[in-house]
């Protein structure tokens, strides 16, 4: 199972992170 961190700010992408091995929000704090 995948966990996705939402951070306060704008998410624009989703992104695999291949350390992880999870997907993630690429959030910009606003």
């Amino acid at each position: 199972i995948s966990l996705v961190r939402v951070v306060k700010g704008t998410c624009k992408d989703m992104r695999f992170d291949s350390e992880t091995r999870v997907f993630r929000l690429v959030c910009v704090a606003p």
